[in-house]
């Protein structure tokens, strides 16, 4: 299960979390998107609650990733998230839709390189 090219996804995943997590709060870069991008994601920093909490769940996840503890459960609140980002790129802006699919595709090899304890959620009782 361990091996160079999933230490590398993790790494990479880890940092990226992180970092975008930590720009959620202190805006350390901007993120260059559309106006049709930026009326949602303003919509969303509004809201006194789901920006903060996204955020929180992305940096947490990414530290997991980092450290490489607890890396199916950062998977596991990774999922939705992955989902919303490709989503929004896909429908409103495309502009990071490349780093979208680059991101989707390290978090498919994690959950891949940890699919028989995945395997279980998906046994029929």
């Amino acid at each position: 299960m361990k091996n160079k090219k999933y230490d590398i996804c993790c790494v990479l995943l880890g940092i990226i979390f992180i970092s975008f997590g930590l720009n959620g709060f202190f805006d350390f870069f901007k993120i260059p998107t559309t106006p049709r991008g930026d009326f949602f994601l303003g919509y969303l920093k509004a809201n006194d609650w789901i920006y903060p909490m996204i955020k929180s769940v992305e940096a947490a996840a990414g530290l997991m990733l980092l450290t490489r503890s607890y890396v199916p459960l950062a998977a596991i609140l990774l999922a939705p998230i992955l989902a919303n980002i490709m989503a929004f790129h896909i429908c409103l802006d495309l502009v990071g839709l490349p780093f979208a699919i680059l991101l989707v595709a390290f978090y498919l090899y994690v959950v891949y390189c940890h699919r028989d304890l995945f395997k279980k959620f998906m046994q029929r009782n």
